[in-house]
């Protein structure tokens, strides 16, 4: 938990400092965030909460980064069977900001 606490401070402590970079060859006002997760296969004995798919292990980071200083808006790790599109719960979404993300986060059950 300390480690989380200081990555978030980290974070709040320099994003302010970037606020206003441009991105390389584009030419908009908006924020724009890139949404995305990674799965990390880790050992079912070690991490018991950690259930993937076939009965194996596995870690899932999401992260929610501003690719106008590539800082992290929103990060946080779950099971392997977490689905991405899942994500979109957990995630502020504000007016007037680009989000890019993969066909992953679509859920036509909903």
């Amino acid at each position: 938990m300390i480690y989380s606490d200081f990555g978030n401070y980290l974070i709040q402590l320099v994003r302010p400092l970037y606020a206003d970079c441009p991105i390389a060859k584009l030419d908009l006002d908006n924020q724009i965030f890139a949404l995305d997760s990674t799965t990390v296969s880790v050992s079912i004995n070690l991490f018991t909460w950690a259930e993937g798919k076939y009965s194996r292990g596995a870690v899932k980071m999401h992260n929610l980064i501003d690719l106008r200083d590539s800082i992290p808006e929103l990060i946080f790790i779950t099971d392997g069977k977490y689905h991405d599109s899942n994500a979109l719960d957990v995630i502020n979404f504000y007016a007037g900001v680009i989000y890019s993300m993969d066909k992953a986060y679509v859920d036509l059950e909903a």
